[in-house]
């Protein structure tokens, strides 16, 4: 664990006073505004920067051949030397997934709670070029400095546990920085919502919080977000009805509550647990390091032994919710899978909604476990199937009022999110100037209570493509659309022979006479 003491500066709370010589605060969403994912926020302040997150994005069907989609670092990396931390709110890939690839341009010191620590520490084990990582575990039940700001964590509900947010302290004054959330008064795991504890620390300050940085992503859902709970409810039914059948359950592998509550209705119906998929493997055996899955050994099969099983006495839980490229579920549906084959009238839970860029992959997906003659649930047919991990418009109101910032900045959505938000706000009667929508890479700057917009950064978006990092760009992406679209036709030439290869173009068979011309 950190030092809660470290880099100490300060021993009282900081504020916003008319005092000239404090410098003024400025933040910037590098990520998570315009396209829900990329998560990834800087709060500079003099010589000190503070960054809140470091997450991935995930490809759609226009970006082909795309693995993931990085943040821009180019603001950060040209002044690295002031970054005093990297902080990480909680263990998904879109907040967390990203630090591989910055890690590799500079060791910056990254600070995460225990569980999410751990997450982190796996993924770099794949990346064995990176020869300096410094990982630390932050204690969530205390604060802890990174220069000139003083982080003090309280703990929020969402899907995966060590999830965080903060009280942020300033020279500008404090802000509170929390990223995906829920309440969840009776969650699976964790514990609930610290309630109390954030109100008392946007009650204790004495200028009040300055701005708050929040989850905006269910802005357009009315009431509030369901407990975890209920999803148990729903396996059990469908479990239950699915005798005879081979069940497989796909969801985000992060969730560990979801895979918590698949396991315990399974062994109730007398099924083993098939994990499927290295992400869900890794995941559910750091959980269970950490006590959140406590279940014995054997009552967990391989996959590639599970062939071997009546499969009517195993769940599989499998990767690929978002029907990702590679994952365990559009291997299975393909008929690529090496293990894992398929059985007409197999049962397949989705309990994830697929995030907005990946609606086209998970219909094309379902389409084929359908062809396969697979019985499919998801949560446009069955009720309860998936629960957010995101507050609705009444998890908003709530937090907005225990909080009451001078400044609302909606995060974690896109556009229409934050302008469902704003409004939100407005039936608090809360000024639409105070809710400041910003777009990835506009800045904003407080100084003495007073707002005002800054310079916004001119941003572009990194694919990864297998080893390529940022070399595959818009333009490579726009001749491979073009390419799946037209085709190609490829003309090759010696000095006696002209021969002419297509594909995707024309039927070479009826179109001989056009080849011929062509070669002329």
């Amino acid at each position: 664990m950190i030092d809660e003491n470290q880099n100490k500066t300060v021993s009282t709370l900081m504020n916003f006073q008319n005092d000239t010589t404090k410098p003024a605060l400025k933040i910037i969403p590098i990520g998570g505004t315009t396209t829900v994912q990329k998560n990834m926020y800087v709060y500079e302040s003099g010589n000190d920067i503070l960054v809140m997150d470091c997450g991935v994005g995930f490809p759609d069907l226009f970006t082909p051949g795309v693995d993931v989609i990085l943040p821009d670092f180019t603001y950060i990396l040209e002044r690295r030397e002031k970054v005093r931390g990297i902080v990480i709110t909680h263990g998904h890939d879109d907040h967390r997934s990203a630090l591989p690839y910055l890690l590799k341009e500079y060791p910056f010191e990254v600070y995460a709670a225990p569980f999410v620590k751990a997450l982190i520490d796996n993924q770099l084990e794949e990346f064995t070029n990176l020869t300096t990582r410094n990982i630390n575990a932050y204690n969530p039940d205390k604060p802890f400095q990174l220069g000139v700001f003083r982080l003090t964590p309280f703990r929020v509900n969402h899907s995966i546990p060590d999830t965080l947010g903060f009280a942020i302290d300033t020279p500008q004054g404090r802000c509170f920085h929390v990223a995906d959330y829920k309440f969840d008064w009776s969650p699976v795991m964790g514990k609930p919502f610290e309630i109390q504890k954030a109100a008392m620390l946007a009650g204790e300050s004495p200028n009040g919080v300055l701005a708050m940085l929040s989850d905006c992503l269910g802005a357009t859902t009315e009431g509030f977000s369901r407990t975890e709970k209920v999803i148990g409810e729903t396996f059990d039914q469908i479990i239950g009805d699915s005798k005879g059948k081979q069940v497989f359950i796909t969801t985000l592998s992060s969730n560990i509550s979801r895979i918590k509550q698949a396991i315990e209705v399974s062994l109730k119906h007398g099924r083993k647990i098939v994990p499927a998929g290295r992400s869900v493997r890794d995941t559910m055996r750091i959980a269970r390091d950490f006590g959140y899955i406590d279940f014995p050994d054997n009552i967990f099969v391989d996959e590639r032994e599970s062939s071997q099983f009546p499969q009517d006495k195993l769940t599989y839980i499998i990767t690929g919710s978002y029907a990702q490229k590679g994952a365990g579920l559009v291997r299975v549906a393909s008929g690529e899978h090496k293990a894992i084959v398929i059985e007409n009238e197999a049962v397949v839970i989705f309990s994830a909604d697929p995030i907005p860029n990946s609606v086209g992959a998970v219909n094309m997906m379902i389409d084929e476990l359908y062809l396969k003659g697979a019985e499919i649930y998801y949560s446009q047919i069955q009720d309860n199937l998936h629960v957010s991990g995101h507050g609705l418009q009444g998890d908003m109101i709530l937090l907005a009022n225990v909080v009451k910032p001078k400044y609302f900045i909606p995060i974690g959505g896109n556009v229409k999110h934050m302008r469902a938000y704003s409004e939100l706000m407005g039936t608090l009667g809360i000024d639409e100037k105070r809710v400041l929508q910003l777009i990835d890479g506009q800045s904003v700057l407080f100084k003495n209570g007073e707002m005002k917009f800054g310079d916004k950064l001119n941003l572009r978006e990194i694919y990864v493509d297998g080893n390529l990092v940022g070399d595959v760009g818009a333009q490579i992406i726009d001749e491979r659309i073009q390419m799946s679209s037209n085709g190609i036709v490829v003309v090759m030439m010696s000095q006696d022979k002209i021969d002419i290869v297509t594909r995707g173009f024309i039927f070479i068979k009826e179109s001989k006479d056009l080849i011929e011309k062509a070669k002329l």
